[in-house]
């Protein structure tokens, strides 16, 4: 939520090319899909893409907190202090898992897509808490609802990143679980 407009207009272009990588990455699994593989590379062909879409979920997610980053400048709004310590906590862990899914997913390593889950679930649980104090927040001031709106659309997007995350992760698991 760093409101640098240089930041955010670098944001657009990771979005644009995620959405080429993502089109790029699909089409290669699919002709690559279309070779004779073996039973495990078959296998491995949904998982891919998969992941493939959930990296650019995560990608459209991100694209979104920015757009309501922008919303939020545009309109001079303003976050209680207490819910940008909760989204700056909330993107510490997303940020662990974003370093333990890649150790996960690089060294195919089940003990790091672990904490990934781990984290994941913890996180999930500070989102239900996160979701439930800003509610109590918005019902004692309601000058502050649009800023409000905006701050729970911002946990349901890191909320959404951090199940993407969680997606992967579990492939890893369930990859080692049948080997």
């Amino acid at each position: 939520l760093n409101e640098d407009i240089k930041l955010s207009n670098q944001a657009d272009e990771y979005e644009s090319v995620t959405d080429n990588l993502q089109e790029k990455i699909t089409s290669y699994i699919v002709r690559v899909s279309q070779r004779k593989l073996d039973i495990d590379q078959s296998k491995s062909v949904p998982i891919l893409i998969h992941h493939v879409n959930d990296l650019e979920r995560i990608g459209d997610r991100a694209q979104h907190i920015v757009e309501i980053t922008r919303r939020k400048l545009e309109d001079n709004l303003t976050f209680p202090e207490d819910s940008m310590k909760e989204i700056e906590e909330i993107t510490d862990e997303i940020m662990i898992m974003f370093d333990n899914v890649e150790e996960a997913f690089k060294n195919d390593d089940p003990v790091s897509a672990d904490r990934v889950l781990l984290h994941g679930r913890n996180v999930k649980e500070f989102f239900r808490s996160w979701k439930n104090n800003q509610i109590k927040r918005l019902n004692i001031d309601q000058r502050e609802m649009l800023s409000g709106f905006l701050f729970l659309e911002i946990i349901n997007c890191l909320n959404d990143i951090r199940g993407a995350l969680s997606n992967i992760a579990e492939a890893v698991v369930l990859e080692n679980r049948t080997k």
